[in-house]
């Protein structure tokens, strides 16, 4: 006897969950959300809002209606009532009716200066209603920050910080893991912090980093400023006299790092300033608006001496029969750019023989003349154009004027492509620092130590080539 068996299989694909944050960004024609386990209205709606319609959207067990009821957290609340503020700053700013006293890089502090000068009860006119604070429901003060340098936690002393606990109305399910809300005014547990791991090289000294002006394109200007500014740092004595004998715009900067170093003004408004200056000196190669500029140029006019005032000499030999001309003084600066005639191994090998080929022939062979260029005094910084040439980025480089030698370190490099300038930082511990205005702003990537970076990675970085270096 034989018996049949039919067995009928039920189609199962495997699925995960995902976080409310995680979530962001994507549309779901059938979204799966468990709200028992988000623990403020953002996660409600971030949750909700990935649904394409609300036919396809399946809400897993009740929730609490408390969160999307009751109001925003104490904290949400603080945030908006402070932008409320910010808000009403850069308003004055725009129209010029912001005392200059209310300048720094920190909001709190800013915030804090504000409501001196107009009172704790102060509120923008433009103020929901469901935000606005008065004596009788103040607004938190706003705490004021200790700034302090960069630098390495010790490890035998972690840093503690408060997680703000708060009692809820909210009744789990049976099963539900409880996440508490957060609350201006909760008692605090403490918690210690995450560190990220510091390598012992990296010293925490992170270099100033600028903003990106999409308005008026500003990466040339701030590729070359972040480089100058934290070379100004190492010995602000010593630079701000060198910048001083050299010309106008270096004595802008200087006078303006003074004031960037102390919070009062912020080196985004010193370069916005610098720039002006510069546009209404020449409107034509310094132009405002969206464009670009060539900051080969702009390192030439920012480093051009004042009174016509030469710091090289130069003589014409010839290779073949040795004739020599009479030395005359010249325009070379400290800027110096590779032709198609310079074909050097480094840019060590560069300084050491600063010569080109003349247009003119010898008086006594009819050969063609070199010219060789010298320095007549140990300059303190040189910048080097070459991005069309292989020459090796050297990490020194010596420069002979009689019989002195002076050696000037590699410390910045600047980048190029895509109509885009960066810049890497090298400090005086041979840490290798990267800025770009669009992605890191305000601060700076650190890429190591110099010694640890090949001569190809110094060429190019993030999709970007070397345009020009700068030792000092």
């Amino acid at each position: 006897m034989k018996e049949s068996i039919e067995r009928q299989q039920v189609s199962v694909l495997s699925n995960f969950a995902m976080t409310a944050h995680a979530a962001q960004g994507k549309t779901r024609p059938y979204n799966v959300v468990h709200l028992n386990s988000c623990y403020s209205h953002m996660s409600y709606y971030s949750s909700l809002s990935r649904s394409a319609s609300a036919a396809g959207t399946i809400i897993i067990q009740g929730f609490d209606s408390n969160v999307i009821t009751k109001g925003c957290s104490g904290y949400l609340r603080q945030e908006f009532r402070e932008l409320e503020l910010l808000d009403d700053i850069t308003r004055l700013r725009y129209e010029g009716n912001l005392p200059a006293h209310i300048e720094n890089n920190l909001r709190n502090i800013m915030i804090n200066q504000f409501q001196q000068w107009k009172g704790v009860n102060y509120v923008p006119a433009k103020t929901d209603d469901v935000l606005r604070w008065s004596a009788e429901n103040p607004m938190s003060s706003v705490s004021k920050v200790k700034v302090s340098a960069w630098h390495i936690v010790d490890k035998k002393n972690p840093q503690i910080v408060a997680n703000a606990n708060a009692s809820s109305s909210y009744i789990p399910a049976k099963g539900s893991i409880t996440i508490k809300k957060h609350d201006l005014k909760s008692p605090s547990t403490q918690r210690r912090v995450k560190r990220p791991r510091v390598s012992n090289s990296v010293v925490q000294q992170i270099p100033l980093g600028l903003t990106w002006d999409g308005r008026d394109y500003s990466c040339a200007y701030d590729s070359l400023l972040v480089i100058l500014y934290e070379l100004w740092k190492d010995n602000e004595l010593a630079w701000t006299t060198q910048f001083n004998n050299m010309n106008d715009y270096l004595r802008m900067l200087s006078h303006g790092f003074v004031r960037v170093k102390s919070n009062t003004i912020t080196f985004e408004r010193l370069r916005n300033h610098f720039r002006m200056k510069l546009h209404q000196d020449d409107p034509t190669k310094y132009p405002l608006g969206p464009v670009g500029i060539s900051v080969a140029e702009l390192s030439v006019d920012v480093f051009k001496l004042d009174n016509q005032r030469t710091i090289t000499s130069s003589h014409q030999k010839c290779q073949s029969c040795g004739y020599t001309s009479d030395t005359v003084f010249n325009a070379t600066g400290y800027v110096l750019h590779a032709d198609r005639s310079i074909h050097p191994h480094s840019t060590k090998e560069w300084l050491s023989n600063l010569e080109h080929t003349a247009r003119h022939r010898c008086p006594e062979c009819n050969d063609r003349l070199t010219i060789i260029v010298s320095y007549n005094e140990p300059p303190p910084i040189i910048v080097q154009e070459y991005s069309p040439q292989n020459i090796m980025t050297s990490h020194e480089i010596e420069c002979t004027t009689g019989s002195t030698v002076t050696t000037l370190h590699l410390r910045g490099i600047v980048y190029h492509a895509d109509y885009h300038f960066t810049a890497r930082i090298i400090s005086s511990n041979k840490n290798v620092w990267y800025h770009d205005g669009i992605i890191t702003e305000k601060t700076c990537i650190n890429d190591g130590l110099l010694t640890g970076l090949t001569d190809t990675e110094l060429k190019s970085t993030r999709q970007k080539n070397l345009t020009l270096s700068i030792y000092a």
